[in-house]
């Protein structure tokens, strides 16, 4: 099944784990077609800071939209990953039954998790934005690390597991954006030990790189990036796994599709 957004068609893939890739989306597309929107869960701008709200604005993400997402990112997490791939109607059913009192509880930890991410993120954007001792090159990196973690639609696409990691990668910026105004060499150089694992990581993301990537070992290589940083920037936060050079480049080893 392959999402078409206001539908579902039947599609074939000549590769396995790309079409249980593709079939977990659509199956996803119609649980939320099957629920409609009265399912959805408000989100609501007055619960967040007026810098948060103002960083929304700037991202152009609507409180609908992320409500949209919320749900979308629920539905996800409570029928479909970590499952067998739904086959039939009546196991799409059973699901959608069973589940829904979780989805609901799901929905909301999202939402709050999902207003607490925004509300530090927005703090840590206008930090970088005007303060004058943070050496522009951190700046920009932090602004770069805060973009791709905190970006349209990231409710839907990241696993709840993964979201609860959020607040101690944000409270990484926070921790280096001290350290970089008392030591700005210190922080350049970590920079620089991190920048070549981070740009074939964007250049594999983005189509530039020349190749075949599995997306499942790519995703696990952009978390353990995330990791590496606090490792480099952060340390006392811990990482949630050891995270290396090595280690990077053992996963990286990986990624690409022979």
């Amino acid at each position: 099944l392959h999402d078409e957004g206001d539908g579902v068609t039947v599609r074939q893939y000549a590769d396995p784990e790309t079409a249980e890739r593709i079939h977990a989306a659509g199956v996803t597309r119609l649980y939320l077609l099957a629920l409609g929107d009265k399912a959805r869960i408000p989100f609501r701008k007055r619960d967040l800071s007026q810098a948060a709200a103002l960083h929304l604005a700037t991202m152009d993400y609507a409180s609908d939209r992320i409500a949209d997402d919320i749900l979308a990112g629920a539905v996800k997490e409570v029928c479909v990953r970590d499952q067998p791939p739904v086959r039939d109607a009546a196991e799409f059913t059973r699901r959608l039954e069973a589940g829904r009192n979780a989805r609901v509880e799901m929905q909301c930890e999202m939402g709050r998790a999902v207003a607490e991410i925004l509300d530090v993120a927005a703090e840590i954007a206008t930090r970088i934005e005007t303060d004058d001792r943070l050496p522009a090159e951190t700046a920009a990196d932090i602004s770069t690390q805060l973009t791709w973690l905190v970006c349209r639609g990231f409710p839907r696409y990241v696993p709840m597991a993964r979201l609860r990691h959020f607040a101690r990668y944000l409270k990484g910026m926070s921790v280096r954006i001290e350290r970089a105004r008392n030591s700005p060499a210190a922080d350049r150089e970590r920079q620089q030990r991190f920048a070549p694992y981070w740009q074939r990581y964007v250049e594999a993301a983005t189509g530039k790189a020349k190749g075949r990537f599995h997306p499942d070992k790519l995703t696990d290589y952009r978390w353990l990036l995330e990791e590496y940083r606090i490792s480099l920037f952060a340390q006392e936060l811990r990482t949630a796994e050891p995270a290396s050079p090595k280690r990077l480049d053992a996963l990286w080893g990986t990624v690409k599709v022979n």
